[in-house]
């Protein structure tokens, strides 16, 4: 028998099989927008005890690299993220609206959830290991049940932009990275 995480991960891959040989594609639904305070309610409040809301406050796209800037929205302090040139320009797009002519992965990722009967709920910027930060895209699969999928905060990110889903970083993260800026981080590296 099936752990229930094993079962939701078949359900998904299933789901994500039929889409790709179906060709098919899901409207985003208008109702999609989770608000922070139904988040921080209830069965969230625990999972967020020790973050905080953030939002990307700049975007700097270098020759080889990009990093965005993810700002609390209740105090000066931000968290600058590295990843690839890629990554930085699709969340430069999200952030504008952009939309693309076929679906892209995260399109792909959240039609595969809905069919599921799972709804994404937030995003976080949970821990650094090294150079490596690590995310997690938060899953309502039942009244009182969130599953955290493991992410990379660049796809996250997109993720939270794509479908209005509320971004939260880990409050010692914010800490440790008090006072830097995502333009001053990508200037001394590409110097």
């Amino acid at each position: 028998m099936l752990k229930r995480k094993n079962k939701i991960l078949v359900v998904f891959l299933v789901s994500l099989l039929l889409i790709l040989l179906s060709g098919c594609t899901i409207k985003q639904e208008d109702s999609s927008k989770v608000s922070v305070a139904e988040v921080k309610a209830g069965k969230h409040a625990e999972a967020l005890e020790n973050y905080a809301e953030v939002f990307v406050e700049n975007i700097e796209i270098g020759e080889a690299f990009a990093v965005v800037s993810l700002k609390d929205k209740n105090s000066n302090l931000s968290l600058p993220i590295f990843m690839s040139r890629s990554q930085g320009e699709l969340i430069f797009a999200a952030l504008h609206n952009a939309s693309f002519p076929r679906p892209i992965a995260h399109d792909l990722i959240y039609s595969a959830l809905r069919l599921a009967g799972l709804k994404p709920a937030y995003v976080s910027v949970d821990e650094l290991k090294g150079s490596t930060y690590f995310g997690s895209i938060a899953v309502e699969t039942g009244e009182k049940e969130i599953e955290l999928i493991d992410s990379r905060p660049s796809d996250a990110i997109i993720f939270a932009l794509k479908y209005r889903l509320p971004i939260f970083a880990n409050k010692s993260l914010l800490e440790e990275h008090r006072g830097e800026r995502a333009g001053k981080a990508i200037k001394e590296i590409e110097i």
